[in-house]
C-alpha cells in the first residue's frame, strides 16, 4: 500500500507546533526525499521561516530513529497533516517501506499530550446543554466584568513583539477557573455511571492501544533541539476499577486512578480563550471588540503519565 504523504494537504496545514514535526521528518528522510520535500512543500509554506529554523535546531542525530529502514531502496517518510488514527494511533510521521508501514511517531514539542478527546467522550448531551446555557447566560458576564475590573477597559495596545493586542490578552481571570471546575465535576459525576468495560473503552483511547499492528514511539523536543524517544505505554494489566480524582492544586486537571496508582490526567479546557477573540460562534461586541464564544467541550488534552 502506498502511504505517500499529500503535499497540498502539508502546505495549508498551519497547526501549533507542525514546524517541529515537519524538522524531525525531514532529518528522517532520505537525501532525494529531503530535496523533493524542500521544494515542493517547505518552500510553499507560510511557515517557511518556523520549519527551517526548526529543522537547525533539531538534533540531526535523530537519524539513526530510521537507520534500520533508511538504507532500503523502496524506504520513504511519510508525513500525516493530521493524525489518522486508523493508520497507526497517534502517529504524525510514518517511516515505511516494503509497501507497509514499519514504524510510528508522535512528535511532542514541551508536552506529553497522546490524545484530545472532546467532551462527548466524557459528558452527556444534556449535561453538555445545561453547561452551555450557565456559561453563555451567567458566566461571560461575570468574566468581562471581572477581566474589566482587574484590567481596565478592553483596549488595543502594541504588544512587546510589536504586535497589537488588546489588553486583555493572554490575561488570566478566576471566572475561567470557577466554570472548569463546574465542569470537571460534571465529567467525574457521569464518569461514576459508566461499567468498567466503558471506562477501559475511553481509557485504551488516550493510550492508543489499537495501532493497527504498528511499533509507535513518542519523540519529545525540547527548545533546545534535544530529544527523547520512549515507547508507548500500555495500559495497566490488572485493576478493579479506573476512578478520576480532580487533580490537587488545579481548577481544570483530572487524574485518572486505578488502585491508588496515577495513570493519566487530562485537562478540561476552553479552546481560543474563555472568549474567542474575532470568534464566530454567536458575536457580540466588547468596548468595540468583536468576540465569541469559546468553542468549550470540542478538544480536551489526556496525558499517559509513566509508570515506573
Amino acid at each position: 500500500m502506498n502511504y505517500i504523504h499529500d503535499d497540498i494537504k502539508l502546505i495549508s496545514n498551519t497547526n501549533t507546533g507542525i514546524e517541529y514535526e515537519y524538522a524531525v521528518a525531514y532529518h528522517l528522510m532520505s537525501r532525494n526525499q529531503k530535496k523533493d520535500f524542500y521544494k515542493s512543500v517547505i518552500t510553499k509554506h507560510s511557515k517557511k521561516n518556523q520549519i527551517l529554523e526548526s529543522i537547525t535546531i533539531v538534533d540531526d542525530e535523530i537519524k539513526i530513529v530510521a537507520d534500520k529502514w533508511r538504507n532500503r531502496g523502496d524506504y520513504y517518510v511519510s508525513l500525516l497533516p493530521t493524525q489518522d488514527d486508523d493508520l497507526a494511533g497517534p502517529s504524525d510521521i510514518l517511516l515505511c517501506s516494503d509497501k507497509k508501514i514499519q514504524h510510528g511517531l508522535s512528535v511532542k514539542f514541551d508536552n506529553k499530550n497522546t490524545w484530545s478527546p472532546t467532551g462527548r467522550h466524557f459528558l452527556t448531551e444534556e449535561q453538555i446543554e445545561t453547561l452551555t446555557e450557565m456559561y453563555r447566560n451567567k458566566f461571560i458576564k461575570m468574566y468581562i466584568a471581572v477581566m474589566t475590573f482587574d484590567h481596565g477597559t478592553c483596549v488595543e495596545e502594541e504588544h512587546k513583539n510589536g504586535k497589537i493586542r488588546n489588553n486583555w490578552y493572554r490575561k488570566r481571570c478566576d471566572v475561567t477557573d470557577v466554570f472548569m471546575d463546574i465542569v470537571r465535576t460534571e465529567v467525574i459525576n457521569n464518569w461514576q455511571t459508566k461499567t468498567l468495560d466503558e471506562k477501559l473503552e475511553i481509557v485504551k483511547k488516550g493510550y492508543h492501544e489499537d495501532t493497527n499492528g504498528v511499533d509507535c514511539s513518542i519523540i519529545t523536543l525540547t527548545k533546545e533541539g534535544d530529544y527523547k524517544i520512549e515507547e508507548m505505554q500500555d495500559i495497566p494489566s490488572e485493576y478493579k476499577n479506573i476512578e478520576l480524582q480532580k487533580t490537587p492544586g488545579t481548577h481544570s486537571y483530572i487524574s485518572f486512578m486505578v488502585d491508588n496508582t496515577l495513570i493519566g490526567k487530562m485537562q478540561v479546557k476552553p479552546n481560543g480563550g474563555f472568549i474567542q477573540r474575532e470568534g464566530n460562534r454567536n458575536s457580540f461586541d466588547v468596548g468595540g471588540f468583536k468576540f465569541g464564544e469559546a468553542d468549550l467541550f470540542g478538544s480536551w488534552n489526556f496525558e499517559v503519565v509513566k509508570i515506573e
